[in-house]
């Protein structure tokens, strides 16, 4: 681990470990780097942690960090699927050009989003509390299969700039 980046995330957000933001199972099977050190990133993280994170965790219990900063190359990884279809939905080709535009509208690359749930909520459950009571950027119920209350997982965002206030489901069967 990176000299700056051990302990607690936000000194009042006792749950949550750098180590969890930068933790990704593909980035470790790809052998690709995902720690950073940029200022911002981890501006963005403690303010997830303590704005959304910190609060599902004292409300619910722990919470479960299934993807959270994602860097370039492992995002490129990730998100490829979801780029290629951008494009088709876009008219643009696939191409640099177009996965630089693709990939400046991504939060979890800034820190900003993490795809999470809590063992003792179902993800339904879960994306209804924070779309109703939190303040956020984005919500997502992330590819839920109808009838599973509990499968897929809840992308939520928060950012200093814009909180949209998105909540919509993606990907569902």
């Amino acid at each position: 681990m990176k000299q700056n980046l051990t302990g607690l995330v936000v000194s009042s957000c006792p749950n949550f470990k750098w180590y969890e933001v930068w933790k990704s199972e593909t980035a470790s099977r790809l052998e690709l780097d995902n720690e950073s050190e940029d200022e911002i990133i981890q501006k963005n993280a403690q303010l997830l942690t303590h704005l959304i994170l910190q609060p599902l965790r004292n409300e619910f219990g722990p919470v479960k960090i299934n993807s959270w900063c994602r860097l370039e190359p492992l995002e490129k990884v990730i998100a490829w699927k979801g780029f290629e279809n951008w494009c088709v939905k876009e008219e643009l080709e696939v191409n640099d050009e177009s996965w630089d535009k693709y990939f400046a509208r991504k939060s979890h690359p800034r820190g900003q989003a993490a795809d999470i749930e809590i063992s003792d909520m179902t993800n339904d459950d879960l994306f209804a509390w924070v779309s109703e009571t939190m303040d956020f950027d984005q919500c997502i119920r992330e590819f839920p299969v109808k009838g599973v209350a509990d499968s897929g997982w809840v992308h939520v965002s928060y950012s200093s700039e814009r909180n949209r206030r998105q909540a919509f489901t993606l990907g569902a069967k």
